[in-house]
Order: structure tokens, then C-alpha cells, then sequence
């Protein structure tokens, strides 16, 4: 009777074991990466945040390839640059863009606050407005990255589309400018 508990009792204990140690390792990797992150953070803030922006981007394209639906930006208040500290999902008009005179409305987020659903677009490519004056399915028609620091309007200026939507790119020092066109509903497509 012991020789059988025995054999019984020899394969549980080796995957108790086995748990034991894919737990400890888990938590080494895990513990390790946080710990990588944290010294990279530390050492190169911007490369980490560069290489979390090329995720975020990467994330979004994958969604869109496999569901075959475009990226969708929901339009919310109209006032200052303050308005995109709201951090609210939506983009603000920023009125001050407009100043000039000579200026579409310009609709921005930060990237980290649903701007980056605009990163992987590129001239050509659609997306859904939701929100706004006029919702429907937009087609990229032209794009522009500036610099984040000491950028003027005039660098903008000229720029095709009904609306221009605006955010930043991680890690790097530069805005990204997008010129869209509503092309039809957003339920055509």
C-alpha cells in the first residue's frame, strides 16, 4: 500500500513543483521587465516612451487589419489648449490655431488620450468621426509633422481637408497633422 501512495503521490508533488517554479519564474520574468523598465525610464525616458508609441501604433493597425473597421475620432468641446488636459477620449477644437484667420478648424488630443488612434494613418487612408457638426467616414488627404517646440502656424498653413486633427508623437519631437474630408456615412462603409 505505501509503494502505491507512493507512485500516486510522486506526479503531484512533481507538478507542485512544477507550478511552484513556473510561478517563481513568472515572476522573476515580470519582476525583471519592470525592473528593465524602470532603469530604461530613468536612463531614456524618450526612447521608452518611442518604443510604447511604436506599440500603441502597432496595437491600433492590427485592430484595424482584423476587423476591417477604420480608426474612429470622437470630436468634443471647442476653447484654449487647456481643454486637452481634460483627457476625456475626445479632441478639442483649439480655437487659437484659428487665430489667423487663415486656418481650418483644428481638432487635437494627446496621443496618450485616444490621440494616438490617428498615428498609423497615412494620406488615403479612412476613419469615422463621431462627434462634431458633421459625423461620417473621412478620408486622410494630407499630413504633416512639425516640430512640438517653436512651431508656427504658417508651417501648417496651406494644408488640404475640411479639418485638420492633431496630436503627438511619443518619444519624439514632433506633432502629426492630418488634413480629412468626409467622403460619406459613416454606416456606407
Amino acid at each position: 500500500m505505501t509503494a502505491n501512495t507512493e507512485t500516486t503521490t510522486r506526479p503531484a508533488r512533481r507538478a507542485r513543483r512544477f507550478g511552484r517554479a513556473a510561478a517563481i519564474l513568472s515572476l522573476a520574468l515580470v519582476g525583471g521587465g519592470s525592473l528593465a523598465l524602470a532603469i530604461g525610464e530613468a536612463v531614456a525616458p524618450d526612447a521608452v516612451e518611442q518604443l510604447y508609441g511604436d506599440a500603441v501604433v502597432t496595437v491600433y493597425e492590427a485592430g484595424q487589419a482584423i476587423t476591417g473597421t477604420p480608426a474612429t475620432v470622437t470630436l468634443g468641446l471647442t476653447g484654449e489648449r487647456s481643454l486637452l488636459d481634460r483627457c476625456d477620449g475626445t479632441f478639442s477644437r483649439i480655437i487659437s490655431y484659428e487665430a489667423a484667420g487663415t486656418m481650418q478648424p483644428t481638432w487635437a488630443a494627446h496621443n496618450g488620450c485616444s490621440g494616438d488612434a490617428i498615428l498609423p494613418l497615412e494620406v488615403g487612408d479612412t476613419l469615422v468621426i463621431a462627434g462634431g457638426d458633421a459625423p461620417g467616414l473621412y478620408e486622410v488627404v494630407d499630413s504633416r509633422k512639425t516640430g512640438k517646440a517653436w512651431t508656427t502656424i504658417g508651417e501648417i498653413e496651406g494644408m488640404r481637408g475640411t479639418f485638420l486633427l492633431q496630436t503627438c508623437l511619443y518619444g519624439r519631437p514632433y506633432m502629426l497633422f492630418l488634413g480629412v474630408e468626409r467622403i460619406g456615412d459613416a454606416m456606407a462603409r
